[in-house]
């Protein structure tokens, strides 16, 4: 489903589960929307704390791809600007993946200390991957180019998991369950259950 179509439908529930149409006075689209992001950052980082669910699913369905243009600082530093705010998932996940558009070469990531330390060993000037780390607070990725053909790259794919307002309207929210699932993990992080027609007294 599309953004629009998870923050429609929980807005239904809300609806639903107003007591009188006084109660839908205070149904407001933006409160709704932000209640609704909170919950689905909570949701995807739940996902990803729990080991059974993200071994058995392929977290990737909660990123988004963009194309970013390789850019240079004038100490000749390369460097790409963060395309969206990533989600603060544990241990960097977040960031999914970053490579050369158009190719098979995915940059390792490492911490911004390692990325200081290493920079000047052989080892790592003689690796076949570049490396790279994430400046959160710079917002940017930054590249070590450790072969000269490295040098060379303009276009980069970027693959992470945006945070909810990143997204547009109309992009796809994914979830390894389905539609069906997001919707309940964002209702019941909100403290909501949704409801049908049925009755369900009995249960």
């Amino acid at each position: 489903m599309t953004k629009e179509e998870l923050i429609f439908s929980v807005k239904g529930v809300i609806e639903g589960q107003a007591p009188t149409q006084d109660g839908l006075k205070f149904v407001h689209p933006q409160e709704i929307e932000f209640e609704v992001a909170k919950a689905y950052e909570a949701a995807v980082i739940q996902f990803f704390g729990t080991p059974e669910m993200s071994e058995a699913y392929d977290l990737d369905y909660f990123s988004k791809t963009y194309t970013e243009t390789m850019k240079e600082t004038s100490a000749k530093e390369l460097y790409l600007t963060l395309p969206a705010n990533p989600i603060a998932v544990a241990g960097g996940l977040g960031i999914r993946m970053i490579k050369p558009k158009d190719s098979s070469v995915v940059m390792a990531r490492i911490s911004e200390a390692e990325f200081t330390n290493l920079r000047h060993l052989e080892a790592f000037c003689c690796s076949p991957t570049p490396f790279c780390y994430v400046d959160i607070s710079g917002k940017r990725i930054v590249l070590q180019a450790n072969r000269p053909e490295y040098s060379l790259m303009t276009d980069m794919t970027v693959k992470l998991i945006p945070k909810f307002n990143e997204f547009e309207d109309t992009d796809d929210i994914n979830s390894p369950g389905g539609d069906y699932s997001i919707t309940q993990m964002v209702l019941q992080l909100m403290g909501l259950r949704p409801t049908d027609n049925t009755n369900d007294d009995g249960r």
